[in-house]
């Protein structure tokens, strides 16, 4: 998905001023695409990027990837990292679609390659965000029940005192496309390549004009979004 690059400068000084990545050794979560990837390295000394899915690695490698990056096929609940290994763990919009069961076996396997006072990152969506965020354009599936599975969990691994919280909240970003066609197929492709679904692009492209229509007067296209930010911290 393509971001603007106002958006991507904020999200980068939200990041660094939040965590302080500088000189840092930084594991990302589900990497997919490597969207984030590419926003995270700049601010880092080392990026470890993992995904569960080969094809999804595979894609990321064609991009303009920093030197500093490296991939690697790993379930993130299975972690094959030694212990306190990572200065700081980031993970955007992946623990709400990871297998409910295995959500906090993930938690606990960022807690055990984290090194001590280490941050953890998590970006998720927020309800409030628009239909193409909350609601799956191929099956319809709402994703309010799986954000908050996922929320819950976070508030596990804090009240079993795996992390302390250090901050929590919502800040806004924005897509940016030339005109309504190059959205449409920026999101099947992102179907087709991220979420591994066989996009129906005639579906798809009648609810994109539902939800994205009104802006498409306006060239380029900026849809603002509005994303969840939480910090957690290993030890207190």
């Amino acid at each position: 998905m393509k971001y603007s690059p106002e958006s991507t400068k904020k999200e980068q000084e939200l990041f660094n001023s939040l965590l302080d990545l500088k000189n840092k050794k930084v594991l990302e979560i589900g990497c997919g695409a490597g969207d984030y990837t590419l926003k995270i390295a700049p601010l880092v000394k080392e990026l470890v990027a993992i995904d569960i899915s080969e094809d999804v690695i595979e894609e990321a490698k064609k991009r303009n990837i920093p030197e500093n990056v490296f991939f690697k096929v790993c379930d993130a609940s299975k972690l094959d990292f030694k212990d306190k290994t990572f200065d700081c763990i980031f993970s955007a919009f992946t623990l709400h679609e990871a297998d409910p069961k295995k959500q906090y076996s993930i938690l606990k396997e960022c807690h055990r390659v984290l090194k001590e006072n280490g941050k953890f990152c998590i970006l998720e969506i927020t309800l409030e965000d628009p239909e193409i965020l909350t609601t799956d354009p191929v099956t319809g599936t709402n994703h309010e029940k799986l954000v908050n599975i996922a929320l819950d969990n976070v508030k596990k691994s804090v009240q079993e005192r795996l992390f302390s919280k250090k901050m929590e909240k919502t800040y806004w970003a924005a897509y940016l496309w030339e005109d309504l066609e190059e959205a449409i197929k920026d999101i099947i492709d992102y179907l087709n390549s991220v979420m591994k679904k066989d996009a129906d692009e005639k579906k798809i492209r009648k609810r994109l004009f539902e939800v994205l229509g009104k802006l498409a007067d306006n060239k380029p296209i900026k849809a603002p979004v509005k994303f969840r930010i939480i910090v957690l911290k290993k030890g207190l």
